[in-house]
């Protein structure tokens, strides 16, 4: 093998990890965004927006 065809297969080579790598993250991170969505909890928080705005014209009435 002529020392040009050994960097080619070398180059090959790394260019196959590369995407070996690549996919392998992309792997990883569509399962963590997966795990992530199904994890999710909504919690419901009420809140009443009257009394925030009583609260609000209370404070400015004060300045």
């Amino acid at each position: 093998m002529s020392l040009e065809g050994h960097f080619y297969t070398a180059a090959n080579k790394l260019l196959d990890q590369d995407k070996l790598v690549e996919n392998f993250i992309s792997g990883a991170d569509k399962r963590v965004k997966n795990l992530e969505v199904s994890q999710k909890k909504f919690v419901r928080c009420p809140f009443s927006l009257n009394q925030e705005l009583i609260t609000l014209n209370i404070k400015k009435m004060e300045e």
